[in-house]
């Protein structure tokens, strides 16, 4: 998959599941950063606890989002 193709399905994303190397949680608000970036917001499945993800280091961390 390529930057765009991830951003794009990222976009519409909301209240899906997302998987990293270090977090397996939901996708609670995504929105534009200055430049190309979207900021995403995941909460962790199982902890609960939530962080402030940049787009592009998804990408580059090869995380998933979960249809």
């Amino acid at each position: 998959m390529e930057l765009n193709e991830f951003m794009n399905k990222l976009w519409v994303s909301q209240g899906k599941v997302i998987r990293t190397k270090n977090i397996t949680g939901v996708i609670e608000n995504v929105r534009s950063k200055a430049g190309t970036d979207l900021q995403v917001l995941i909460t962790d499945s199982n902890s609960g606890n939530g962080g402030i993800f940049s787009a592009e280091k998804l990408f580059a961390e090869n995380a998933v989002v979960v249809d």
